[in-house]
């Protein structure tokens, strides 16, 4: 049995000329997400802002539209403790579509696991 006290995730993807960018990184099913933190690296262009959350909600864990513009940044808590069930990628999801995907944003996932006994 193990408890980890804090875990985390770091991706920084290329936002692309699309509605919605998903991470590769997942929040690992059954976990405990305490916040998923961004910072606005390359300016994303042609969109104002940004949301951060998951195919469930676009605006899940982002406490404000997080400014496109490079070195913005959201401490991500607008969740509190979240039960993530599933694997689920983290979705940046511009105001307006990018003129391109020069756009990148770094997302780290914090976040709890319990591995229960296995005798």
């Amino acid at each position: 049995q193990v408890f980890s006290i804090l875990q985390t995730l770091t991706e920084l993807p290329t936002i692309a000329n699309a509605a919605t960018t998903d991470t590769t990184i997942q929040m690992p099913a059954n976990s405990q997400v305490h916040a998923v933190s961004v910072r606005t690296t390359v300016t994303i262009p042609t969109a104002a802002t940004y949301t951060v959350g998951d195919s469930g909600s676009a605006t899940r864990f982002s406490t404000a539209a997080v400014s496109a513009t490079a070195p913005s940044t959201d401490p991500g808590t607008k969740a509190g403790c979240y039960f993530n069930a599933g694997a689920l990628s983290v979705r940046i999801t511009p105001n307006a579509t990018p003129a391109n995907n020069n756009g990148r944003v770094r997302v780290t996932i914090y976040y709890t696991t319990v591995t229960p006994p296995t005798s």
